[in-house]
C-alpha cells in the first residue's frame, strides 16, 4: 500500500544498509568528516532530479517525513514568526491529514489563534465542478476570517483527490496568506509540476518513501526563498550554522 507507507526497492534498502555499516565502522569519522559532503551532494541531486530546479539546493531540506516538515513550518510560521496573533485564523481542509491537523492545532493554541477547516466536497460528476466549488468555499472562508496561514493538501488522504492547489495558492498570495502544500503523495505520483515553485506555495513538503520507493525516513521540505525563516522541529548541533 504505497498510499500508507510505501515499499522500498531492494536497491534502495541495500544502499541504506551500506551507509549504516559505514557509520558503524567509524562513527566519529563518518559523522564529523564524511556525511556532510554526501548530504550536500544528495541535496544537489534532489534539487535537479526531483524538484526540477538546480537553484533549489539552497531552499530544500531533508526531513524524516512530511509530518515532521509540517510541524517545523507550523511552529516557525504560527508561533515564532510573529505573523499569527491571538484572534487570527489558520485554515486547512476537512480532509487534511490528521497528524498535520494536530500540529496546526497545537501551534494555534500556543498563540491564541483559531484553526478553521474548509469542507471538501466529493459529489460532483465533473472534476472541474468539484474544483470550482472548492475554490469558492475556500475564498469564502478567507473572506470571512483574518486568515494568515493555510495548509493545502495536494492529494487528500481519504478519499484520494488531487486538489487545485495552484489556484488556491494564487488566491492566498493575493491576500498575503502564507501557504504550505502537504504533498505527501506528490513525488512519484505524477501530481507535482516539473518545477516545484510552479505550485505557487511558500512551503512544500513531500515524502519519498511512498511512491518514490525509498527507505522509510526520507522526505523533503522546500521553502520559497523570500519566505519566513523555518526552524527544525528539534534543535541540535547545527543550529545557527546555516
Amino acid at each position: 500500500n504505497h498510499g500508507s507507507y510505501g515499499s522500498a526497492l531492494t536497491v534502495a534498502t541495500r544502499a541504506a544498509a551500506r551507509w549504516g555499516a559505514a557509520l558503524e565502522r567509524q562513527p566519529v569519522a563518518f559523522m564529523e568528516s564524511e556525511v556532510l559532503p554526501e548530504l550536500c551532494d544528495t541535496l544537489v541531486r534532489v534539487a535537479e532530479d526531483i524538484l526540477g530546479e538546480p537553484s533549489a539546493v539552497n531552499t530544500v531540506a531533508l526531513v524524516p517525513n512530511a509530518t515532521y516538515a509540517v510541524n517545523s513550518v507550523a511552529r516557525s510560521v504560527v508561533v515564532s514568526s510573529g505573523r499569527v496573533k491571538a484572534g487570527d485564523v489558520v485554515l486547512c481542509f476537512g480532509k487534511s491529514y490528521g497528524a498535520c491537523v494536530s500540529a496546526l492545532d497545537l501551534a494555534c493554541r500556543d498563540v491564541g489563534a483559531t484553526l478553521a477547516r474548509v469542507r471538501v466536497r466529493c459529489c460532483c460528476a465533473a472534476e472541474e465542478e468539484d474544483d470550482d466549488a472548492l475554490v469558492r468555499d475556500f475564498e469564502a472562508a478567507l473572506d470571512a476570517t483574518a486568515c494568515k496561514f493555510a495548509l493545502l493538501d495536494l492529494i487528500t488522504s481519504m478519499p484520494p483527490r488531487r486538489l487545485p492547489v495552484e489556484r488556491l495558492c494564487a488566491i492566498c498570495r493575493a491576500r498575503g496568506v502564507l501557504t504550505l502544500v502537504d504533498a505527501a503523495h506528490g513525488v512519484g505520483c505524477c501530481a507535482l509540476p516539473a518545477k516545484i515553485r510552479d505550485l505557487g506555495a511558500d512551503f512544500v513538503c513531500t515524502n519519498l518513501h511512498k511512491w518514490y520507493c525509498t527507505p522509510k525516513g526520507t522526505a523533503l521540505l522546500w521553502v520559497r526563498g523570500d519566505s519566513v525563516p523555518i526552524y527544525p522541529a528539534h534543535v541540535s548541533h547545527g543550529h545557527g550554522r546555516g
